[in-house]
């Protein structure tokens, strides 16, 4: 095995729409691409659709709404830059320094689970941040002493994360 740990996987939330419209625009350039080289081959007939679109634009005079819309194109397209290279929202935690990484709901699931393990747990809901993982459980008895193998358990269970996160506890007695 390689002692290099994996990248860390990052968000892609804001690249999605932008490669999704890029991807489209390749595409319809690709298809008028396609139509022209048929038609200078002959296998289609018609007018070449670069040709018609060339002859379109030399009539077209410039108008007064041509300044507004190159400045939102700019815009619009420094807005799509910013968004390509800015950092990505971290998403996953290292699990050791193997190169695997993991969910935070994933790791949310580990604590309710190795909390369910302690005696007298009834139930365990858990919700887990960028740093931090908070528990509400229902036990029955003591629960000083249920507060603290939670400490234990989960604390055990997911010291292996890089960073560990921090553990958060609300323990509430059932009746």
């Amino acid at each position: 095995m390689s002692n290099e740990t994996a990248k860390r996987p990052a968000g892609t939330a804001a690249v999605a729409p932008i490669g999704i419209l890029a991807a489209v625009a390749t595409v319809a350039v690709g298809v008028v691409g396609v139509h022209d080289a048929l038609q200078a081959a002959g296998a289609v007939r018609g007018p070449s659709w670069t040709e018609w679109l060339a002859g379109r634009l030399e009539t077209i005079q410039p108008g007064d709404w041509t300044i507004p819309a190159g400045i939102i194109a700019v815009v619009v397209g420094l807005f799509f830059l910013v968004a390509a290279l800015k950092p990505r929202r971290v998403t996953h935690s290292a699990v050791g320094r193997d190169g695997v990484w993991i969910r935070r709901r994933d790791i949310a699931r580990l604590a309710a689970e190795s909390a369910e393990s302690v005696d007298s747990v009834v139930s365990v809901s858990a919700k887990s941040r960028r740093r931090t993982v908070r528990l509400t459980v229902r036990a029955i008895g003591d629960t000083d002493r249920v507060a603290t193998e939670l400490d234990t358990t989960v604390g055990e269970r997911l010291a292996v994360l890089s960073p560990p996160p921090r553990i958060r506890k609300r323990v509430v007695e059932e009746h």
